[in-house]
């Protein structure tokens, strides 16, 4: 393009900054455009998770609310434009300086804000959010894994050229649309210069602030239907991202306790212990005695397994999914042992869940694994407690110790035998994340000493994207009718192969308990899920469902006398003091946040990372420190009560245990 010819170097200063503030106008304008078709287009990919109750109104509430967000989003890049090429063309008379740099700065829009946006479509599918604190877990994460399972799970050349389309196609409208313009001509007078920099201050007053309102909008603001996935739907991805992006800042940094509190952690631990003594560290505070074992001496468990699976969330082992059979061996120990129903992982991630088993403070978003502070086992250490008692403590998992540095944290956190997959098989015989399931129980039996008094955690892998195993054994074929609603599309076969390697895993975990049952003196299984697996037959699953991960007690020598208690609910910091007072004799000292499940006067609320179960309901919490609650659901088998009780003193307990989390990771015991 010969700028020269389509520009008029002569023009006036003042000329020059209405021709060049139209084009930031524009520019404004289409970058408003993009991010409202934009979510136009991800509210029907994902339209089957649009609740029956929503309505029309919704979605156009959604959009009009959206509408701000990209106002002030398309706003800021605006403004840059306005200072980078509209202001130097007005005092410095470089008008093509300005359109050629225009030019290559709508083109880093385009690309930025598709290459986000066509992530954000891939993120949701398997995050079921747009950006969270999950990403950033993925930086500490194995990385050749993640880039294999991207290859095989996620579709990389389409996306890739899905991306190349979108940018070309909006570089190509956006470049049409900041043509030059014909010449302006304009000469004003000083009502004239003053009408037109009131006009372009509140121009972008308006864009910026979203609206003439008295503040700009905020994340706060999205919450606007009672569909969570029409809210989410609010927020166009760069601002998720850059949400994101403070978010995890604010938690990692010194200042991350706001998030949880604004008083004195002293006094969280009072309110939360209910303990008023004045001690001056927050381990005085966590200081347990145990009641007395309610095991019998000559029923004393010789060795324990606490197993976490991969990906095992709760609802398959529901009535109204019992046509799948995939998790008939967990069924079955849940209804010859313990079973806790009502019970939430400690995170949406396996690592941040894992890290809360093994040092038994909540996660609080600080990726304790990478601490300095845990370099030395915490005194709510599982190690620590169960190496007390006498166990030896070893920790198998399925997967690469250096992964996140779980090797080298196991052994800081106390764990005196740690194997991962390099010791199970030979690398060419592994998959992405390590070995299967069957391999790894296998080893745990061939390291397994009946004379010996031996704790294990176990660590699974096989039931993990990418979902590559060859299982000719598994009975469906095809998911059952009732939970095919949209027919047999690639969701449907995508959870077809989940499906599957949860009935492979579930198998491999009961071969490995039978065996063991038979093998073993006095067996005790507690056997979890890291976290929710993300995949389901239905797209939008109720809020217990997309939730919970079972609790499991087994083990017929050790439990025959043992009875639940009616109503209880827990998460993983319960598992500790669970096991802890099963066992231990009376008196014995040992540190924990969590509860004891079996108690007389067990605990009717578990708390998970911003989320909270009793056995009436759950509830997801949206805004900490206000309280405020993005959703509620019954439990199943249970309606919600009414009226709905008083959300604040829940929150309240899930804050102070958060929040003495994350000052015994970042600033030691002291007060």
């Amino acid at each position: 393009m010969n700028f020269q010819k389509t520009l008029n170097l002569s023009e006036t200063p003042w000329e020059r900054l209405v021709s060049q503030f139209l084009k930031d106008f524009k520019f404004w304008v289409f970058a408003v455009l993009f991010f409202q078709l934009n979510r136009w287009i991800f509210i029907y990919v994902f339209k089957a998770q649009i609740t029956t109750a929503s309505l029309a109104y919704d979605i156009f509430a959604a959009s009009l609310t959206g509408l701000r967000f990209d106002m002030r989003l398309a706003g800021g890049w605006t403004l840059l434009s306005f200072l980078l090429f509209t202001l130097p063309s007005v005092f410095l008379g470089r008008s093509l300086f300005s359109e050629r740099g225009r030019q290559w700065f709508a083109m880093l829009f385009t690309a930025t804000a598709t290459i986000i946006t066509v992530i954000s479509y891939a993120y949701y599918a398997e995050y079921n959010d747009l950006f969270n604190e999950i990403l950033f877990g993925l930086y500490y994460d194995d990385t050749t894994a993640i880039f294999k399972t991207i290859l095989v799970e996620y579709h990389p050349i389409r996306n890739f050229l899905i991306i190349l389309v979108v940018f070309a196609a909006s570089t190509l409208c956006l470049t049409k649309w900041l043509k030059p313009p014909s010449l302006i001509q304009w000469s004003p007078g000083w009502k004239g210069k003053v009408f037109l920099i009131l006009l372009m201050a509140g121009f972008f007053k308006v864009a910026l602030q979203s609206g003439w309102t008295l503040r700009s909008i905020q994340l706060k603001d999205a919450a606007i239907t009672q569909d969570e996935f029409l809210n989410k739907a609010v927020v166009p991805p760069p601002t998720a991202l850059r949400y994101a992006i403070k978010h995890h800042w604010l938690i990692t940094q010194g200042n991350g306790l706001k998030e949880y509190t604004h008083q004195p952690i002293a006094q969280e631990a009072e309110y939360y212990f209910g303990n008023h003594s004045g001690y001056s560290t927050l381990d005085d505070y966590m200081q347990r005695k145990a009641q007395g074992a309610k095991v019998p001496t000559a029923q004393l468990p010789t060795h324990i397994f606490l197993i976490v699976m991969e990906s095992y969330h709760s609802w398959p082992l529901l009535n109204t999914y019992a046509s799948l059979k995939v998790a008939e061996n967990l069924k079955a120990f849940a209804k010859e042992g313990l079973y806790f129903k009502y019970f939430l992982p400690a995170s949406s991630s396996t690592m941040s869940s894992l890290a809360a088993i093994m040092t038994g403070l909540p996660d609080a978003g600080v990726h304790i694994n990478y601490l300095p502070n845990s370099t030395e086992p915490y005194p709510s250490s599982l190690a620590t407690v169960f190496k007390k008692l006498g166990y030896k403590t070893r920790l198998f998992y399925g997967g690469y110790l250096s992964w996140q540095r779980l090797g080298d944290f196991a052994r800081e956190q106390g764990f005196e035998e740690v194997y991962g997959a390099n010791d199970i098989q030979h690398f060419l015989h592994t998959t992405e994340w390590g070995v299967d399931d069957e391999s790894l129980f296998q080893f745990i039996r061939t390291k397994t000493n009946p004379e010996e008094r031996e704790f294990t955690l176990v660590m699974t892998t096989g039931n993990h994207r990418p979902y590559t195993l060859n299982i000719p054994e598994f009975p469906l074929k095809e998911i059952p009718k009732p939970f095919m609603p949209t027919g047999k599309n690639i969701k449907n076969l995508v959870s077809l192969r989940s499906l599957t390697h949860f009935w492979e895993s579930d198998r491999a975990l009961g071969h490995f308990v039978r065996k063991e049952e038979e093998h073993l003196p006095r067996p005790l299984f507690a056997i979890t899920g890291d976290h929710y697996g993300r995949d389901h037959v239905f797209a939008n699953p109720p809020l217990y469902e997309a939730s919970s991960v079972p609790f499991v007690l087994y083990g017929k020598k050790v439990l025959q006398n043992i009875k639940m208690p009616s109503f209880v609910a827990g998460s993983h910091i319960d598992m500790t003091p669970t096991l802890v007072e099963l066992i231990a004799p009376k008196g014995f000292l040992y540190h924990t946040i969590g509860h004891d499940l079996l108690a007389k006067k067990s605990p009717i609320i578990g708390i998970g990372k911003g989320k909270i179960i009793t056995p009436q309901f759950v509830l997801q919490i949206s805004d900490f420190n206000k309280a405020q609650i993005s959703e509620i659901g019954p439990v199943p088998g249970e309606a919600m009560p009414s009226p709905l009780p008083n959300p604040q003193p829940l929150v309240q307990q899930h804050n102070a245990a958060h929040a003495m989390a994350w000052w015994r990771a970042r600033r030691g015991a002291s007060l």
